[in-house]
């Protein structure tokens, strides 16, 4: 074993032994181990009910999101098929940016971007 390694071990060792020593201090001083907070939050009653009751309504909200997303593909290819009757291109870029902004804008630059890039794809011919 080169020094290097050695003093890493050394290092680890020490690391391992400091994190078992404060787990050591916490049950001592009455506060539970993470094993026993494990098995209190497994022994918790769970109201499946209002799981039951939160699922479905996602359950609705997605069928809802699939209904306005089918409606939004309709019409948008009514367009592209329209613009390219006019000899138009089929996409309109400015047109598309300003989606993704507004995206971005409602639900954060990241997540809302790429939602947008999503349903704009989703909706392409």
């Amino acid at each position: 074993m080169t020094r290097t390694s050695q003093a890493r071990y050394a290092l680890n060792l020490r690391s391992a032994t400091a994190v078992q020593a404060s787990i050591t201090a916490l049950e001592t001083e009455g506060n539970p181990s993470p094993a026993s907070l494990k098995d209190s939050m497994d022994k918790q009653d769970v109201d499946e009910e209002v799981f039951a009751q939160e699922r479905g309504r996602i359950n609705q909200l997605d069928t809802q999101l699939i209904e306005i997303l089918q409606a939004r593909v309709a019409v948008s290819h009514k367009i592209q098929n329209y613009r390219i009757e006019c000899g138009a291109r089929r996409s309109d870029i400015p047109r598309e940016n300003e989606i993704i902004r507004i995206y971005g804008d409602a639900l954060g630059v990241k997540r809302g971007t790429a939602l947008a890039m999503e349903i704009l794809k989703l909706c392409k011919i």
